[in-house]
């Protein structure tokens, strides 16, 4: 008994298999290009959160320094106000003006 083969489906040719293939690559090249570019773009988001961060932190620190500096000034001239007040200090006030 013989048995016969029913070829339902076509073999693709060589130059379809070529075509494929390289419709498959550019796909997969794209996909490639598309995740390096998030890569990157997330890498440069988090570059300048972290800039901009540093940045912030040194600028409040600044403003920390400057304000302690004014307060300590300040509660400096009020004891020496108070000290006028009542009299009993004169240092460092220049009375002769």
């Amino acid at each position: 008994m013989q048995i016969k083969r029913f070829n339902w489906v076509r073999k693709p040719s060589a130059y379809e298999y070529a075509q494929a293939w390289k419709s498959q690559r550019a796909n997969m090249i794209a996909g490639f290009q598309a995740d390096a570019q998030a890569a990157s773009s997330a890498f440069a988001t988090a570059q300048n959160n972290l800039t901009t961060g540093l940045a912030n932190l040194a600028a409040q620190m600044a403003v920390d320094r400057a304000q302690g500096t004014l307060n300590s000034q300040v509660a400096s001239m009020q004891a020496n106000m108070s000290g006028l007040k009542t009299g009993s200090s004169t240092e460092g006030v220049d009375l002769t003006a």
